[in-house]
């Protein structure tokens, strides 16, 4: 399970260091955790759902593939499009954390489906692989389209973008069937299409992850914005402490950080 959740709590710091500071750490975490408890609850749906949908591939690719997809972004569509996380811009850290978490544990369910089900299979190199690939793939579909949903919703625009999210996760839902329709299922050998698949999707996911890094995230706060935030967060913590006389340098740092915005807007 450690090596499922280490690839999303990498992530985590990787695509959300641009923001670094302008959002709470610890609720931050706590999203990442309700996201690991609401992929364990959807694993066990899984686990119930799944041999009734693989009876044929045209049911696999319409309910497994397809209406899986639209059922994670809608439950996260309904979650941060709710009045508590419509409109805010926190909303897109969180459900960007949100989906890592929900995605390293369908990793966790995966690995349980497609090895330890299967009778004969040990574990060595390529098993171990494959876990590490699937981890990566399924914390970087499901952590970008939590901030697709994230930034939707603040923005106002959740349902378009939960849409593309849908999309973006079809083929991880297609490379995670084939990997799961050759485990318990088995009429393909694990290691010839499910150890492959898995490999796959980990290079699907590598250009999910570029799209994201190159297209999403810089789109997400203009400058501006981002310094109107780090501002807003600024005023917020003096006058939390304004009258603390322990604050020895704080003011200083805030205004050298202020100097530092209106060197930004000069350069620009």
């Amino acid at each position: 399970m450690m090596l499922g959740i280490l690839p999303a709590l990498v992530l985590r710091f990787y695509m959300l260091k641009a923001f670094e500071g302008m959002f709470d750490e610890r609720s931050v975490m706590f999203a990442f955790v309700v996201g690991m408890v609401a992929g364990v609850v959807v694993g066990v749906v899984h686990a119930q759902t799944d041999r009734l949908t693989f009876s044929t591939v045209a049911s696999a690719i319409a309910f497994f593939v397809i209406l899986w997809a639209f059922l994670d972004q809608f439950l996260r569509v309904v979650i941060f499009n709710s009045p508590k996380f419509a409109g805010e811009m926190d909303t897109t850290f969180y459900a960007t954390a949100f989906g890592l978490g929900y995605g390293s544990m369908l990793t966790a369910y995966w690995f349980y489906r497609s090895f330890v089900l299967v009778e004969g299979t040990t574990t060595n190199l390529w098993v171990i692989a494959s876990y590490a690939g699937a981890a990566f793939a399924f914390a970087v579909v499901h952590g970008s389209t939590g901030m697709l949903v994230g930034f939707g919703a603040s923005e106002g625009v959740v349902w378009r973008l939960g849409l593309i999210g849908v999309l973006i996760q079809v083929p991880l839902n297609l490379m995670w069937w084939l990997s799961l329709a050759t485990g318990v299922e088995a009429e393909l050998p694990v290691w010839e299409v499910g150890t492959i698949s898995m490999f796959v999707a980990t290079a699907y996911s590598l250009l999910v992850l570029r799209w994201t890094m190159g297209r999403i995230v810089p789109g997400l706060m203009p400058p501006e914005t981002m310094r109107a935030r780090r501002r807003e967060l600024r005023k917020r913590r003096r006058t939390g402490r304004a009258a603390g006389p322990t604050d020895g340098g704080t003011g200083d740092e805030e205004g050298a950080a202020d100097v530092a915005d209106s060197g930004d807007e000069a350069g620009e």
